[in-house]
């Protein structure tokens, strides 16, 4: 076993996944937090009243592939995509608003972080306001080894 391992670091990416899964569900007790991308309609009304985040895993690069070490501590990237929906009264603001709130959770439950491994965020985007009173956020996510000291 190596000293990653020893860490925390899962090389398994499905055992990652379900570890990242774990961590972020725990973390959002008022929001549903699904496996699954879907679409904004396929939501009940109240469940998007809630927020959902739902968490895909989209890719593995850049291994290690030295010496002993081939197709192991790649980068996992995940996306974290959340839907809500904000009374219809309110103006589209409210929908940002709402948007601001799921960033704000999504990047404290980053900070936390989770045993074993680094997380950052690359980027977060937002709707727009384009479909008040539905609201959208997705977020790259990027989980690798721990880096130095991070043990």
């Amino acid at each position: 076993m190596g000293i990653l391992q020893e860490k925390g670091w899962v090389d398994d990416i499905a055992t990652r996944y379900q570890k990242i899964f774990d961590s972020l569900s725990a973390a959002q007790p008022g929001r549903v937090v699904i496996k699954s991308l879907k679409n904004i309609g396929a939501h009940s009304e109240a469940d998007l009243e809630k927020g959902v985040l739902m968490c895909v895993s989209s890719q593995e690069s850049g291994f290690n592939n030295g010496l002993g070490m081939v197709a192991r501590e790649g980068a996992h990237q995940l996306f974290i995509v959340g839907h809500i929906k904000v009374p219809e009264n309110t103006e589209a603001e409210a929908t940002q608003a709402a948007e601001f709130q799921l960033m704000r959770e999504i990047k404290n439950w980053l900070r936390t972080g989770i045993a074993g491994m680094s997380l950052q965020v690359e980027s977060i985007e937002q709707s727009r306001q384009e479909s008040h009173p539905y609201g959208w956020v997705a977020a790259k996510v990027i989980a690798t080894p721990p880096k130095s000291g991070a043990f």
